[in-house]
């Protein structure tokens, strides 16, 4: 979002609805620790997080629909202007799973060198459609 706003002169306005899916337990602990102790459950986390689940945590369907509500918000109060969205990898494919019809329990997370991509939505009769996703290459 910094780089983003800096190129651009953009002001940048911070929403916690567009923070990554909340993990729970899992929460606030180094990756390598997790991933040491918990090798099940983050394999399946990394290999098909729409089916993931632990304690405490917010559950794949929740997280979707917390952003896609942020996005129709966002959508409806920008009026037809241009708008950048900047969240994160997990929340996103969730909710562009969604908004493709593909269940939760067959999304899979996008491979690291798309971690940084641009999907590009519309707001339409108070419809989310998605024009355009992945992008990382233009």
């Amino acid at each position: 979002a910094n780089a983003i706003s800096k190129a651009k002169g953009l002001t940048i306005f911070r929403r916690n609805d567009l923070r990554e899916i909340f993990l729970g337990v899992w929460e606030g602990k180094p990756w390598g620790n997790i991933a040491y102790d918990k090798r099940r459950e983050v394999e399946r986390f990394r290999s098909a997080p729409g089916s993931w689940n632990i304690g405490g945590a917010e559950t794949p369907v929740e997280a979707a629909e917390r952003l896609l509500s942020a996005l129709r918000e966002i959508a409806v109060q920008a009026d037809g202007q241009t708008v950048v969205m900047v969240s994160h990898s997990v929340v996103i494919q969730l909710a562009l799973g969604v908004l493709r019809d593909i269940p939760l329990s067959e999304i899979r997370p996008l491979p690291p060198e798309q971690y940084t991509a641009v999907s590009v939505l519309s707001m339409e009769g108070g419809e989310l459609c998605l024009l355009s996703e992945q992008n990382n290459t233009d």
